[in-house]
């Protein structure tokens, strides 16, 4: 396997056009097609259904995706890091999260870093909750924010818990739900509901959900990939919002309110033990001061 299969695999995936694919690239088409191929035998998988009118992702190819770009960031990162051989001692921090993280959190811890130590590179790539732990224990990651993995017995990493995160409903600031003291899941019983895969990395999220969808049609569910996507549909009129706290933004036209119950859950950190560099170690400490303010 080589960055080339991997780019070509990428590219292909983002304009699902083997021509669009190869233009991007400035590389022949029948180049993209030699590369996609020798990646699907390497692996031993399709990674595409190919016909003459389209080009899709097959489940394979759904599934090596997160891998295929944490690869292409890892290498990106090398080269960069070594893109400058004069100007040795530039820090670097690569950062993981499943859902977003909220953006006057984040510029807090930076500002805290750079004040400290000075410029950094810092890479921040989307990452399945479900490979966080495998990323940082295999060095592809230096962090990553994460709810508390369950049947966690990597000895290699370490989970810093920085928040208590309950779970929340969104929804336009002119629904009948403005009007609730509190809400329950039975008050969310005749919505639609949106949803975010990725809670479905936690057990605690798949317990959520079933109490939120057991008897529900599937056209009363729309998922959604990340939380922006989700309050994007909020705002556009498609239903209601569920998702961790730490999460959800208020906006203009939406509010957010804690559902009572559901038990909350742990919001932290997880970094490689033993190994984490004093940058790492700084940045989990200003996460748990800034998460008392901003989350």
């Amino acid at each position: 396997m080589n960055t080339s299969q991997i780019e070509c695999f990428l590219s292909v995936t983002r304009h699902l056009n083997f021509a669009k694919a190869a233009s991007e690239l400035c590389i022949s088409q029948p180049a993209v097609s030699h590369q996609i191929n020798s990646l699907e035998n390497e692996l031993g998988v399709k990674l595409f259904f190919r016909t003459t009118r389209s080009v899709e992702l097959t489940e394979q190819g759904r599934a090596f995706l997160e891998d295929a770009k944490s690869i292409s960031a890892i290498a990106r990162h090398a080269l960069e890091r070594f893109s400058s051989p004069d100007t040795p001692g530039v820090k670097s921090l690569s950062i993981g999260y499943s859902g977003n993280v909220n953006e006057s959190f984040l510029s807090d811890v930076f500002s805290k870093l750079i004040k400290k130590h000075g410029y950094f590179q810092p890479f921040i790539t989307k990452v399945e909750a479900s490979h966080a732990v495998s990323r940082i224990s295999e060095g592809a990651l230096d962090i990553a924010f994460a709810f508390a993995p369950s049947d966690f017995t990597n000895e290699n990493v370490k989970f810093k818990p920085i928040c208590s995160s309950g779970f929340v409903c969104l929804f336009k600031k002119d629904d009948p739900l403005s009007f609730y003291e509190k809400i329950t899941v039975s008050d969310l019983a005749e919505k639609r509901l949106i949803l975010c895969r990725y809670g479905s990395q936690l057990s605690e999220a798949v317990r959520i959900r079933w109490l939120l969808t057991g008897e529900r049609n599937s056209s009363d569910i729309i998922m959604c990939e990340d939380s922006l996507t989700a309050q994007t549909l909020v705002r556009s009129g498609f239903g209601i919002a569920v998702m961790p706290e730490v999460y959800a933004e208020n906006s203009d036209i939406i509010e957010t309110k804690r559902i009572e119950d559901i038990d909350a859950l742990t919001f932290g950190v997880l970094y490689r033990k033993g190994e984490e560099s004093e940058i790492v170690r700084d940045f989990v400490s200003f996460a748990c001061d800034g998460a008392k303010i901003f989350l």
